[in-house]
């Protein structure tokens, strides 16, 4: 999610393209070829490795965390792993809810198909450890088909070198799912040929403008996310009911922007990104004093209170 920045997201990639962890763990994967390193090479190894294969098949698994069967994970970990003094709080965990005494989270939750008693429920800690585990034998059989899968959570992606490739990819993922009570989500379900861009995780690897080489950027979608998650704080009163004054408020928008820059740092737009950033931050201080105290009383403001006050001086 765009609103949420940072170095979960940072970290995020890094684990779902790396296969960061041990092989021999039920809830690690085995190592994949990086969609994003970190580091400088990142972003040069993956464009080499869709130059290399550039059809890309991409799919997302429909509904995945609220189709989790709490008993059958339940049972499967226990079985897996030795660890009594630890099950108390995987099973809490697994069994978590969402605080539902507000009818617009019910109707929220309902409108989702989140059903009580069902599913694994996102944002925890432990729901990227979980849902490895219950995705253990679906990695493992691209595995031992020879393809370089690359998966986090219910996102997933797979490079080959011809249309007829990601047809067979697409056909090993529909059946490892259905093995596991799964399906894929068809709108979200795409097959890449070379000349068009592919988007995993907000970052999209696709032909450079004007020449025959592939680069990885922020797509143009995920831009506009992250303007929205800026642009929402233009209301102070939805500060004000997030319990954040104008201190915290300036504190959270700063976070924000260097968590998307630490995020998205390997991008080949990354200057573009990172001046924008900077302006939507500015845009947030100048549209909320502009709200308090007026346009007029804002433009007299001499550089020592703009400065006082966080503002970008006039231009």
């Amino acid at each position: 999610s765009a609103a949420m920045p940072g170095c979960w997201r940072t970290s995020a990639w890094r684990c779902a393209t790396t296969g960061s962890g041990s092989s021999s763990s039920p809830c690690s994967r085995p190592p994949a070829y990086s969609w994003l390193q970190a580091g400088s090479l990142g972003n040069s190894e993956n464009c080499l490795l869709r130059q290399q294969q550039p059809w890309a098949f991409k799919a997302d698994i429909e509904a995945f965390f609220d189709s989790i069967s709490r008993n059958e994970l339940i049972h499967d970990f226990e079985k897996a792993f030795c660890l009594r003094s630890l099950m108390p709080l995987v099973k809490g965990a697994i069994n978590c809810e969402v605080e539902n005494t507000d009818p617009v989270v019910r109707r929220v939750l309902e409108e989702n198909g989140i059903k009580l008693g069902r599913g694994l429920r996102q944002g925890m800690p432990l729901s990227p450890i979980l849902s490895n585990f219950v995705l253990r034998e679906f990695d493992k059989a691209f595995e031992n088909y020879g393809y370089g899968l690359v998966r986090y959570a219910d996102d997933l992606i797979v490079l080959t070198g011809s249309r007829k490739e990601c047809e067979k990819i697409k056909d090993i993922t529909i059946t490892e799912l259905a093995k596991l009570k799964l399906q894929i989500n068809p709108p979200k379900t795409v097959i890449c040929p070379p000349e068009e861009p592919v988007e995993f995780l907000g970052m999209e690897l696709g032909l450079k403008p004007g020449t025959s080489k592939y680069c990885l950027r922020v797509s143009d979608s995920q831009m506009q996310e992250i303007r929205t998650s800026f642009t929402r704080y233009h209301d102070w009163n939805f500060a004000c009911n997030q319990d954040l004054d104008i201190a915290k408020l300036f504190r959270r928008l700063s976070n924000m922007r260097d968590g998307y820059k630490v995020a998205y740092g390997v991008a080949d737009n990354f200057e573009a990104l990172s001046q924008r950033l900077d302006q939507w931050v500015e845009n947030c201080a100048m549209t909320i004093y502009k709200s308090l105290l007026g346009s007029r009383a804002v433009e007299k403001l001499t550089p020592r209170q703009r400065e006082f006050l966080m503002l970008p001086q006039s231009s």
